[in-house]
């Protein structure tokens, strides 16, 4: 958790600057972590309590995104949650137990940046249909968004 990439756009989480991470970190989720953790509570899920014993800090793990406060430039940096936390979370806060293991949190790639908008070219790509309804999970955490200031 060393680099860290500015954002283009100025967000905060939980009153701090949030930056985007630079670089991957993985965390050990212990059977301890499991069993002291806390469903639908993303600073107390497992593996928020695996990266606030790893990191020394705050951590908080939400559907698709973890946040670990950097205490020194007091600011949050983000990462991408990996698919295997996010099925691990549906399950733990529906009422099964988190499952021990090693975990890959992802730096965010340049199209899932903090303020990223793509280029637009002169062409309507426009299909002329409606979106299709988006999915949410029910019975789960709140989403991060909840907590972010624009």
């Amino acid at each position: 958790m060393t680099k860290t990439r500015k954002p283009r756009k100025n967000l905060t989480f939980e009153g701090l600057p949030l930056v985007d991470a630079a670089e991957d970190v993985t965390i050990a989720i212990t059977k301890k972590d499991a069993t002291e953790s806390k469903k639908k509570d993303p600073a107390s899920c497992a593996a928020a309590l695996a990266g606030r014993r790893e990191f020394k800090t705050d951590v908080r793990v939400y559907m698709t995104r973890m946040y670990v406060k950097d205490n020194k430039k007091k600011r949050w940096v983000r990462f991408i949650t990996p698919m295997a936390i996010q099925k691990e979370i549906v399950s733990f806060d529906r009422g099964a137990e988190f499952e021990p293991g090693e975990y890959k949190f992802k730096a965010p790639v340049e199209s899932n940046r903090l303020g990223y908008r793509p280029e637009r070219g002169g062409e309507d790509t426009r299909t002329g249909k409606g979106r299709k309804p988006h999915h949410i999970t029910a019975n789960v955490r709140l989403s991060a968004r909840h907590k972010m200031n624009k």
